[in-house]
């Protein structure tokens, strides 16, 4: 297809007909009865990447003819234009990279002729032609670039279970390095007045992890101050470092409050509170 496909949204939508092939023609072999087979349908974009001004310069050798353009329209498509991209949308989001239906892309200077006497660049030509049947052939062939069918109703159920059931594992596993760092706190804590904190400690884990459970991970404090939410050790830690934020301002809160002692010894408690918060990041950066 020759045409400009300036903006992603466009290219996508040649992508989303190339796939509303591939379902319509593999559906329509089911009805027949015939053995299922794969259909292969690849897609590869071109993109002739020239520096404006050459463009403009090209265009200005074409005044007087049909093929002229007017500059301004020139100037304006490459200030909204969008570079294919090998990686999906949500890439720079996730930092996990995914295959966009971009990926078979060539990129070429379209210098296909001599500066000098204007003909053929035969080694420039040849180099592109087998850059593009490379990428032909990938986009046809490979099991990761080719196009496949839109996702059935039973392919989404599956999708949302295993989504639901991933969760459900994160969530318990957040759950237990909570329950492993309430744990490390109240030995802290003890270590250093038994007698003043143990009871009120414990009964913080205790309350903390019911409230965690009941609330799917979250703690209905989130407002309180946060201890040390400028820590980002990985992007692990990251995804759930707010509620180890909440969980220790919480534990501290309900230890501390309780306890019927002079502000220095309290001072003191919550230092040895935040040193043990510390090592638990630590730790868990280690680990993770």
């Amino acid at each position: 297809m020759d045409d400009n496909f300036h903006l992603r949204s466009m290219r996508r939508e040649i992508f989303k007909s190339c796939q509303t092939f591939v379902t319509d023609h593999e559906e329509q072999i089911q009805r027949q009865g015939k053995l299922k087979r794969a259909v292969h349908v690849g897609l590869v974009f071109i993109h002739v990447d020239l520096p404006l001004q050459l463009c403009l310069q090209n265009n200005e050798k074409r005044r007087g003819t049909n093929e002229y353009i007017p500059p301004h329209i020139i100037t304006k498509m490459d200030s909204i234009f969008e570079a294919p991209s090998e990686e999906s949308d949500d890439s720079q989001v996730t930092k996990r990279p995914r295959i966009s239906f971009e990926s078979c892309t060539i990129s070429t200077k379209g210098n296909f002729r001599h500066e000098n006497d204007n003909t053929y660049n035969n080694d420039e030509e040849n180099t592109f032609l087998l850059q593009l049947d490379d990428r032909i052939k990938k986009s046809i062939h490979s099991q990761q670039h080719r196009i496949r069918p839109r996702p059935t109703i039973i392919d989404i159920e599956k999708s949302v279970e295993q989504l639901n059931i991933e969760r459900e594992k994160t969530l318990k596993s957040h759950l237990h390095r909570v329950d492993l760092l309430l744990r490390s706190l109240v030995g802290s804590i003890c270590k250093e007045n038994a007698s003043l904190f143990a009871k009120a400690a414990n009964d913080a884990r205790k309350s903390i992890m019911i409230e965690l459970k009941q609330q799917n991970g979250t703690l209905s404090s989130s407002s309180r101050t946060k201890v040390d939410g400028s820590r980002r050790h990985n992007d692990d830690i990251a995804d759930f470092v707010e509620t180890l934020n909440d969980v220790v301002a919480e534990f501290e809160h309900k230890t501390l409050t309780k306890a019927k002692c002079s502000s220095d010894i309290i001072e003191s408690a919550k230092l040895v509170i935040r040193k043990s918060f510390s090592s638990f990041l630590e730790n868990e950066k280690k680990h993770s």
